[in-house]
């Protein structure tokens, strides 16, 4: 009974969803940076390097193979389930997707010498290519079930699949890579993780449609795979472009240095990684009541509530990140080893990157409200031409600090550029937002100035109206009552006095 509560496709509201979303993320994201830190000291910096190297592609590989399909998901899977031809619409899009993986994953086991060697510069990773091209597979129908769920409001059942399979690849994984202290056997710990979640929750899925009464209609409609492919277009090449630009730097490293540099930046990306984390929480909360609100016509509150958002958030991070800087020398050699002492000159310039990518991804929301999705994929096309012209000038003089430099310069002109193009679409930019998005440059500086200039914008920011005003702080602290009310408030059923 308890197993098929756990497992039941039921749907949850917002204000649950939300809740959900943000404890799976926290308690991902905190045993993520764990695990990562064993994998890079048991494998050390170059078969680090292998394993990075392999996400990268991968990532990439798993993004050409979906062709883009499971992005209608939220938006198609309602319409169909009212017409009662859920099932017909799931089997169909299922089928192109699987099209997509056993493509793109016989390609790679195809090609494999070539993959590798373009990729690592020798064709003695052919057998990393083939465990990557047999990952593509389960992973595309991994990524369609988080889809399917998200379409569904089944976020427990969401967070369900991902906690899964993030369990089993940690667990077999740390197995692994303390045993065999090499990359391939922890990209097949990753291959048979996302193999059991997909035929798990697949069979799930395939239950509940079999047994889900008025849904068993077929779909009559002229066009159908025509209407898919132009809703999804546009997220096939988005985060195609944006995991090249996201990963050009340590393809260029790879090419213009040795696979143990790859290594050493990989793991000082992590703290970018913690960063990013965190920041789009903010942002996956936010975006779906600016969306209510413009729908209702309230134009300049979602304006409001964004300038305030990108603001607060920014301001945030750039207190955390701030302290991992100022901490960065004790860091690095507890966790990571002196093998990775070399990144220690690098973790400013990765912060700002960090936190630049997370205000480009709360502005992309605007993106969406405007009903202009085809925004972020050419400004990410432009980032990433910056991003391989200054890697490629800088990285044979400054090694992974040039590269570091140009991710961090390459992301904050895509924040520049979103600035002025949303100004022209309506976007109202206020100054006080502005002079807080350059703030993260602050990181440049030594750590003397890092700690004055963040202890001066603290108490500037809570005293002044020069960072925000009254109206804001208000909105906040309102804010902030709110959580505190709903979630450490004590129940009236729990002793309120202390004989406990």
């Amino acid at each position: 009974m308890r197993f098929k509560q756990l497992f039941a496709f039921n749907k949850e509201s917002i204000a649950k969803s939300a809740v959900i979303v943000v404890v799976y993320s926290l308690v991902e994201r905190a045993i993520m940076m764990g695990r990562g830190v064993v994998f890079a000291r048991v494998l050390g910096p170059a078969e680090y390097g292998v394993f990075s190297l392999a996400l990268s592609f991968f990532s990439v590989a798993v993004a050409m193979a979906k062709l883009g399909v499971p992005s209608c998901f939220t938006r198609y899977i309602t319409q169909y389930e009212h017409k009662g031809t859920l099932r017909d619409f799931i089997r169909r899009t299922y089928r192109l997707v699987a099209f997509g993986a056993v493509g793109v994953g016989l390609g790679f086991v195809l090609f494999a010498s070539r993959i590798a060697q373009w990729t690592y510069g020798s064709t003695t990773y052919a057998t990393v290519v083939v465990i990557c091209g047999l990952i593509v597979i389960p992973a595309v129908f991994y990524e369609s079930l988080d889809s399917t769920f998200t379409g569904l409001r089944s976020f427990k059942l969401q967070s369900l699949l991902k906690f899964t399979h993030f369990l089993i690849f940690t667990v077999l994984g740390l197995i692994l890579v303390i045993y065999f202290r090499t990359a391939v056997p922890l990209l097949t710990a990753y291959f048979f993780a996302t193999l059991a979640v997909a035929v798990f929750f697949g069979g799930l899925l395939k239950k509940h449609l079999a047994e889900e009464n008025g849904q068993h209609g077929v779909i009559a409609e002229q066009g159908f795979y025509k209407k898919i492919f132009a809703f999804s277009a546009a997220y096939f090449f988005s985060p195609v472009i944006f995991i090249l630009f996201s990963y050009t730097d340590r393809w260029m490293l790879v090419r213009l240095t040795d696979i143990q540099q790859v290594g050493i930046y990989s793991a000082a990306t992590k703290f970018s990684e913690l960063i990013y984390a965190f920041g789009v929480i903010a942002g996956n909360v936010l975006c779906p009541n600016l969306s209510g609100l413009w729908e209702e016509g309230k134009r300049q509150k979602v304006i409001h509530l964004l300038n305030m958002s990108v603001k607060v958030n920014t301001l945030l991070l750039l207190v955390g990140a701030a302290a991992l800087y100022l901490l960065k020398d004790q860091i690095v050699p507890w966790f990571y080893g002196d093998k990775y002492l070399h990144a220690l000159p690098i973790i400013g310039a990765i912060l700002i990157f960090g936190i630049y990518q997370t205000i480009n991804a709360t502005l992309s929301g605007f993106a969406r409200l405007i009903e202009k999705t085809y925004i972020m994929p050419i400004v990410h096309a432009l980032g990433l031409m910056c991003n391989l012209v200054l890697t490629y000038l800088l990285i044979p003089k400054y090694g992974i600090l040039g590269a570091a430099v140009a991710s961090a310069i390459s992301s904050a002109l895509i924040s520049v550029v979103l600035f002025v193009w949303f100004h022209k679409e309506g976007l109202t930019v206020s100054l006080s937002m502005m002079i807080v998005c350059t703030l993260p440059l602050l990181l440049l500086l030594s750590k003397v100035w890092v700690f004055l200039i963040i202890l001066v914008l603290v108490v500037l920011a809570m005293k002044t109206n020069w960072v925000m005003d009254d109206a804001e702080r208000a909105m906040l602290l309102s804010q902030w009552g709110k959580v505190r009310t709903k979630f450490f408030a004590p129940k009236p059923s729990e002793p309120t006095s202390g004989l406990d």
